[in-house]
């Protein structure tokens, strides 16, 4: 899919990145005016490693804006343990100083946060 996205034509200014690791990305510091990440975050082990990455790549009040899997028992999407609640979502980027914009529910599987780094 990232190399169907590749041969689209993309403006100079859009990376599309595909990472060997989620807790270093081969770009430089404060890159990134807008970040979005769907449906990745739950991917990882640690999220707030994660997003400290995502941070560390996004400019001062660069946008990032996730969609996520609700937290509930569904037959679609990943399982139950693996997803993370838009709560503790919050609570984690809260405590990485990101400033939350916006959020709420996408639809009856999926929320989105919107925030900018401080």
């Amino acid at each position: 899919m990232l190399n169907r996205l590749k041969q689209d034509n993309l403006p100079d200014n859009v990376i599309v990145l595909l990472a060997e690791n989620d807790y270093k990305f081969p770009i430089m510091d404060e890159i990134s005016d807008f970040t979005l990440l769907a449906f990745v975050v739950h991917e990882n082990r640690d999220i707030e490693r994660f997003l400290n990455e995502v941070k560390r790549i996004t400019k001062d009040k660069g946008k990032v804006v996730i969609l996520e899997w609700k937290k509930q028992f569904e037959e679609a999407g990943p399982p139950y343990e693996e997803r993370i609640s838009q709560v503790d979502l919050v609570k984690i980027l809260d405590k990485l100083d990101f400033s939350i914009v916006e959020q709420g529910d996408i639809n009856q599987s999926h929320y989105k946060i919107i925030c900018l780094k401080k």
